[in-house]
């Protein structure tokens, strides 16, 4: 093959002697156990759009170990063939594939809490969601030039090509790469001012709800300030230090971690709900057993059966005698607005049973002896 691609070379490093790259190394090792524990806290698939940020989350890990070794390779000096300097542009990829998961996932994340709000118009909740995956397409678009730009820098260089194409096509790549940042910057701004929106909305009805929204605003502020830290960098230092990369690194990674840490808090009611933690089946059998025994019991006490209309208008009136004690401890355990939500579903479903099963009238049991049995 021709040009430079088979040259054996050995990295510059100072043999872990106190350079930049080593606080580089320390930082993102760090960076690694802290990850770890992110993702220990985070569910599994839970086919919601929180899915995205663990995809990214996931990559975002990959990048930290991959960004460990090829630091340490170079501090050790390793001799490599020339074309390694590609395995930079593998890493790139990577991380910008994290960045658009993550982003991603807190607009989609935020969007399901704009449509739960019932305050929220359905227009204004559609400009919204509509706005935000428009970005959205934005930035993959100019990820895809920007990438594209960085292979084809180096690919030309290893090809040895014309000088003056080889500095179009970095003049190109740099401009890519800050129209990237800058987009996620404007998207991470739009879904911080949202989430205030959402807060200012809930604390008018709900504190408690409104602080869980607060968690949100945390989050999506820990995220603005990471796109904001990349955009600065990205449009005041050509080409990146390496002591300004391990800042931009230390800030990358801790608005990242607290991100992740703050989103899955602020997203719980949604993860539980989408994996299948759905706490009303067993309330509901609780009810029926609760209906069962309210007609035996007034039939041993000789009165007949009570209508059944009566005995869930009672029951919708104060569910809680229904409810077993293991029930009731878990509905103490709650956020306000989880319980709130259970206790308008549970409601919802006793107004079904009156309007299908209100009309009907119960018919008294009728002990029967064992020499009345006929046979």
């Amino acid at each position: 093959m021709k040009g430079l691609w088979d040259i054996d070379v050995q990295l510059s490093g100072d043999s872990f002697k106190g350079s930049p790259l080593l606080s580089r190394l320390i930082i993102n090792i760090i960076f690694v156990p802290a990850l770890l524990w992110v993702i220990s806290r985070q569910p599994g698939k839970t086919r919601t759009q929180f899915d995205s940020i663990i995809y990214g989350t996931y990559l975002f890990l990959l990048w930290s170990i991959l960004t460990i070794i090829d630091i340490f390779l170079r501090e050790t000096q390793t001799s490599v063939k020339y074309g390694y300097i590609l395995f930079g542009f593998f890493i790139e990829g990577i991380k910008v594939g994290s960045d658009i998961l993550m982003i991603t996932g807190a607009h989609r994340v935020l969007t399901a809490q704009v449509y739960q709000c019932h305050k929220t118009q359905r227009l204004k909740a559609r400009v919204w969601l509509y706005t935000g995956e428009f970005f959205i397409l934005l930035i993959q678009i100019m990820a895809l030039y920007y990438l594209g730009s960085l292979f084809a820098h180096e690919v030309l260089w290893l090809g040895i090509a014309n000088t003056s194409a080889v500095d179009a096509v970095a003049g190109r790549q740099d401009s890519l790469q800050s129209a990237f940042f800058a987009l996620q910057w404007i998207l991470a701004l739009m879904l911080l001012c949202g989430s205030l929106k959402l807060a200012w909305i809930e604390d008018q009805d709900d504190l408690l709800a409104s602080l869980k929204e607060m968690v949100l605003v945390e989050a999506t502020f820990s995220l603005w300030v990471r796109t904001l830290t990349e955009l600065i960098v990205s449009t005041r230092y050509r080409p990146l230090p390496d002591g300004n990369a391990s800042a931009r690194d230390a800030v990358y990674g801790i608005c990242t971690i607290f991100f992740l840490w703050l989103i899955r808090r602020g997203a719980s009611e949604m993860i539980n709900q989408s994996i299948g933690v759905d706490p009303l089946p067993g309330k509901i059998e609780e009810t029926r057993a609760n209906i069962l025994e309210s007609v035996r019991a007034a039939s041993r006490e000789g009165n007949g059966p009570p209508a059944l209309r009566d005995i869930l208008a009672r029951i919708k009136r104060d569910p809680r005698p229904a409810l077993s004690p293991a029930t009731k401890t878990e509905l103490g355990d709650m956020s306000e607005k989880e319980a709130k939500a259970l206790r308008a579903e549970h409601g919802r479903y006793i107004d079904s049973l009156i309007t299908r099963y209100g009309h009907m009238g119960l018919v008294q049991e009728v002990e029967v002896s064992d020499s009345e049995r006929p046979g």
